[in-house]
């Protein structure tokens, strides 16, 4: 489907996001020092392994299985997208197995299913799961992935929500637009 003028404003306002959370992150400097880490291939074949399976799963086979369950509502994109994504946010769960803290675990999941649904917005404007593995992978190759889990408390809980909310609204704002779109055209097929 051709998205509308508006939805690629959206998209380009996630795509931004994207960018801003990876320089957040450091991402050029993360790079660096992937470079010198002496665990360079454990740290790029684990952020990969993670990125490619992940998303397969994720944005691949449930948010497709979803989308198909949901055929019959008005906002089944959205659903599909909310429900992939709060499966991939449980599933950062399992990192409390290695020990990780509940609350870091738990602010892990909650950027996990917002992210799940910014990378769907991505995989229904490209229909392709290489440009979110290829995302999924950047933010994920760090120095420590292969060697340990996230130490610490997590963020204060009003910082980590006032900087993930909009990000939430934005990825939501496209999918409700989405399906306005994809509503639109499917009534318009039936006249």
């Amino acid at each position: 489907m051709k998205l509308t003028r508006f939805l690629q404003i959206i998209l380009g306002v996630i795509i931004a996001l994207l960018v801003l959370l990876l320089l957040a992150g450091g991402f050029p400097y993360r790079l660096i020092g992937m470079v010198k880490s002496p665990f360079f291939i454990a740290n790029t074949l684990v952020a990969l392994s993670a990125g490619m399976l992940e998303e397969m799963t994720c944005r691949g086979l449930l948010f497709s299985g979803f989308a198909m369950r949901f055929h019959h509502f008005r906002y089944r994109w959205t659903l599909a997208a909310v429900t992939s994504g709060m499966v991939f946010g449980l599933l950062h769960f399992t990192n409390m197995i290695a020990g990780q803290g509940l609350q870091v675990t738990a602010q892990q999941a909650c950027y996990a299913v917002i992210l799940g649904i910014l990378f769907v917005t991505i995989r229904l404007a490209t229909n392709s799961l290489v440009w979110i593995i290829g995302i999924h992978f950047l933010i994920d190759w760090q120095l420590t992935i292969s060697t340990s889990v996230l130490s610490g408390q997590g963020s204060p809980w009003g910082p980590f929500l006032i900087l993930w909310l909009p990000v939430l609204a934005v990825g939501l704002f496209f999918m409700w637009g989405y399906d306005r779109q994809f509503n639109r055209i499917k009534s318009n097929a039936l006249l």
